[in-house]
């Protein structure tokens, strides 16, 4: 009857069967005619011919059972798996924000189940799909920019991780009601309270009741998703994000400011700086002994003779105490709070580690000086990272440790001579 050019609905009528019913043998009918025989031939279950129809590429469909005649799974589902393998599922989230319409319109091609539940089908042409989604999404992102005036704007399926790193973050504030809005929201709220109250104490399922208290609540949601207003001076060197949700929706991430689109101030920060070096104590070459008058280097040996290990102790704790007292930076005024706090804290952290590299350059301790100041400094970025107040500062310099070979107390010394087994250094 089919080649009659007889329709789905007239075959179902002359049978007293549905559509569904007739559109399922004629797809069975589309098997490969390979498949068919080994149907008959009760060497493929009824299952697995339904499987088989998901398709009408016989060349597909004979290569998947010569795939599976050599394995013992044999089962529909994993027919069906194979046969779609290389497809899209109609739920994916590309597929949700194209639509199968448009997808078909342009020449996409669905497979449908019709002896499962498909969830929408499966999409044979992901290259389509995917060129469809992406134009779609561009238009999008253009249209925002195009709308709000953003300087720029890019859009993807997905954005790699840490992709605002290094970009500063504006926000906006969400826009007032109306007298008129703010009128229909109380009248909403009210109408959704007393539904629901009264819904409350009802003893029967009410269909219409559920579906009213749902479109009272999403006009309440309505109202208050109020669109956000940004600064028009950020928004001229500012951009947005705009990627694809999970469920198939837009996802847009506004306010962020790159480096070079930052605001040039004239503001000359050298003369607040200082010199960092004039901050440090530092000591002259020595180059006669220690206490001699007129005494005149060796001729034979021109290297230059190290400090005495208690001088060098005592300057490396001026020079700490040096860095500690010396002016901050000046941070322009627009900048907050925390940021001039960071800023601060990157100052002190520079000074700790130029001393630490002098020492090591040097091939010295560090001071023990250092060592509190660094401890302090420390506690201080832990405090900025929680949000907590600073740690209480150092007041001063600790007297510095006793040099190897030299006792603090002559008794003490004996006493722990007499009280102490010897431990090897570690």
């Amino acid at each position: 009857m089919r080649e009659q050019r007889l329709g789905e609905e007239e075959i179902a009528a002359r049978f007293f069967v549905s559509v569904a019913t007739v559109r399922q043998r004629l797809r069975l009918v589309s098997v490969s005619p390979r498949l068919l025989d080994h149907y008959a031939e009760d060497e493929m279950t009824l299952e697995q011919i339904m499987a088989f129809s998901i398709t009408n590429d016989h060349v597909r469909q004979e290569q998947v059972w010569d795939t599976i005649s050599r394995s013992h799974s044999r089962e529909p589902y994993y027919i069906r798996r194979l046969l779609t393998e290389t497809a899209i599922r109609a739920s994916d989230r590309r597929a949700v924000y194209v639509g199968i319409e448009a997808y078909e319109a342009a020449g996409g091609v669905t497979m449908r189940d019709l002896f499962d539940h498909d969830q929408g089908g499966w999409l044979q042409d992901p290259a389509l799909l995917e060129q469809l989604a992406m134009e779609k999404l561009k238009a999008d992102a253009e249209a925002i920019q195009a709308s709000e005036g953003w300087k720029w704007v890019e859009a993807a399926f997905d954005f790699p991780y840490g992709h605002t790193t290094g970009l500063r973050r504006v926000y906006g504030e969400q826009a007032e009601m109306t007298e008129d809005e703010l009128a229909r929201y109380d009248a909403t709220r009210a109408g959704y309270d007393k539904l629901n109250a009264e819904y409350a104490e009802a003893d029967e399922y009410s269909e219409a009741t559920e579906q009213k208290l749902e479109e009272l609540g999403a006009e309440l949601d309505r109202l208050n998703d109020r669109p956000y207003v940004f600064d028009p001076q950020e928004v001229a060197r500012g951009g947005v994000f705009v990627s694809l949700g999970v469920s198939g929706e837009p996802k847009v991430e506004r306010g962020f400011v790159r480096p070079e689109d930052e605001p040039k101030y004239e503001t000359d920060l050298t003369d607040d700086i200082g010199d960092d070096h004039d901050a440090h104590v530092s000591a002259p070459p020595v180059t006669g002994a220690a206490g001699g008058e007129g005494t005149q280097p060796d001729d034979e040996d021109e290297t230059i003779k190290p400090l005495p290990d208690r001088l060098v102790l005592d300057l490396t704790a001026a020079r700490t105490i040096a860095l500690r007292n010396a002016p901050p930076i000046q941070i322009p005024q627009q900048f907050d709070e925390p940021f001039q706090r960071r800023a601060r804290h990157f100052e002190i952290l520079l000074g700790l580690l130029k001393i630490l590299f002098d020492d090591i350059i040097a091939a010295r301790r560090p001071s023990p000086d250092w060592l509190v100041q660094s401890a302090w400094a420390i506690a201080r970025g832990e405090a900025i990272l929680a949000g907590d107040p600073d740690p209480e500062e150092p007041v001063g310099p600790p007297k510095p440790s006793p040099l190897p070979g030299q006792s603090s107390g002559g008794s003490c010394a004996r006493r722990n001579h007499r009280g102490a087994r010897h431990r090897p250094e570690i």
